[in-house]
């Protein structure tokens, strides 16, 4: 029961997970081409309005009344920022194996939960699946590498979108880089135990990694997740007259989806793979 369950679990995040890689993209581009349209159109109103005779004056006050609206009109819309995610496009190094090596992974992922594997045969498409599944991890520890040396982290996406956020404090991303970094080790290991136990035929100990390696990797798809239900409970507070929340509190918001996330994929993942090891 408990590995049905696991599998339902899996199946449904890598879903999620592969349709969040084309649609996200999709409707954040969307997104922010009518976010530049409200923008310039605000600049252009608030140029208008200031009288010929201000001369000097004129561009201050037009940019001081842009920064106004701006900042109520970004109030209102979504977090965490379109370019929290387009922003890879920039990067082919992150595309080619950051989000193709997710979408490896995730996919020989639902391929071992799904297929058979009880004659010769399927025990071998099962292992070639399983080196799939390694290539998957091999190019997401590159995509993070990219991601780091280009400082793709999520804070610089929230200080660009909102006047309110303050500069980085430097230690304290060094300490979230390092946490990161754990976590990938982990999720490295972890894959590195499943397959060492695979080699050795300890099926038990295949699948206890296993579960805890799948968990390893699907926090960022719980954060996404829970992300997701605290934008709509923002737009459902907005609806109801509610002040919107400034882009801090915004970015600490995705910071708490993000540590959620890990804590109820971790302990999720520890609590099936001891139940793997104990049947």
């Amino acid at each position: 029961m408990a590995r049905q369950f696991l599998a339902a679990a899996f199946f449904a995040l890598s879903a999620f997970k592969l349709g969040w890689l084309v649609v996200a993209p999709i409707f954040l581009a969307a997104e922010q081409r009518r976010s530049d349209a409200a923008e310039a159109d605000l600049r252009r109103v608030c140029r208008a309005r200031q009288p010929p005779w201000a001369l000097w004056r004129r561009e201050r006050l037009a940019a001081e009344c842009s920064a106004r609206a701006l900042a109520e009109l970004r109030g209102t819309q979504s977090f965490p920022p379109p370019s929290l995610v387009l922003k890879h496009q920039d990067f082919p190094s992150v595309l080619s194996t950051h989000h193709l090596g997710a979408a490896v992974w995730c996919g020989a992922g639902i391929a071992q939960f799904a297929l058979r594997r009880n004659s010769a045969a399927e025990r071998q498409r099962h292992r070639l699946v399983g080196r799939l599944h390694l290539l998957g991890v091999a190019l997401l520890t590159a995509g993070f590498v990219q991601i780091c040396r280009h400082d793709l982290h999520f804070d610089r996406d929230f200080r660009a979108a909102y006047a309110d956020v303050p500069a980085r404090d430097e230690r304290e991303h060094r300490l979230g880089v390092l946490v990161l970094c754990g976590l990938q080790a982990w999720f490295v290991l972890t894959a590195g135990k499943a397959w060492a136990a695979a080699r050795a035929r300890r099926i038990d100990a295949h699948s206890a990694w296993m579960v805890r390696h799948v968990a390893s990797g699907m926090w960022v798809v719980v954060m996404r997740a829970l992300s997701l239900m605290a934008n709509a409970a923002v737009f459902a507070l907005g609806a109801l007259g509610a002040e919107p929340p400034s882009g801090l509190v915004k970015m600490r918001i995705f910071a708490a989806t993000a540590v959620a996330g890990t804590l109820i994929s971790l302990s999720a993942g520890e609590m099936f793979a001891r139940a793997a090891e104990l049947s």
